[in-house]
């Protein structure tokens, strides 16, 4: 364990995939993965280009690779996608939104913390105390 515990929102945004498979099916998951390729193309060269030069060692080769070597896979999960039935096409762009909206709410949280406000989950457990 690093000085960093995993939030309560990282959880939420992984651990709902499981419930959405078990619910719905395999569709869910294309969503939430077009979600993540999506993100990685469109703000990761971003995310790779304020990298300090320090930090372009293996530790960002993760982020690189994403953004750099997988820009087909948006192309690629789109004809996915367009391959479902209506209802499941649905599903997936109902995941996608909610991926989205999770992972605003992670960057929200990371942002209120490094400016020692209280995160989302938090204010939430206050106001039922």
């Amino acid at each position: 364990p690093g000085q960093f515990s995993e939030s309560e929102m990282t959880k939420l945004f992984y651990r709902n995939q499981y419930f959405g498979i078990q619910n719905f099916g395999s569709c869910y998951l294309l969503g939430y993965i077009l979600f993540l390729e999506w993100i990685a193309v469109h703000s990761g060269p971003h995310a790779v280009a304020t990298l300090s030069p320090q930090s372009r060692d293996k530790a960002s080769s993760f982020l690189r690779v994403h953004v750099e070597e997988d820009k087909d896979h948006v192309e690629k999960a789109i004809e996915e996608l367009n391959r479902l039935a209506p209802n499941d096409r649905e599903i997936a762009v109902e995941s996608f939104r909610m991926a989205a909206r999770q992972y605003e709410q992670i960057l929200e949280d990371c942002v209120a913390a490094s400016q020692g406000r209280v995160l989302s989950f938090e204010r939430k457990r206050t106001a039922e105390a």
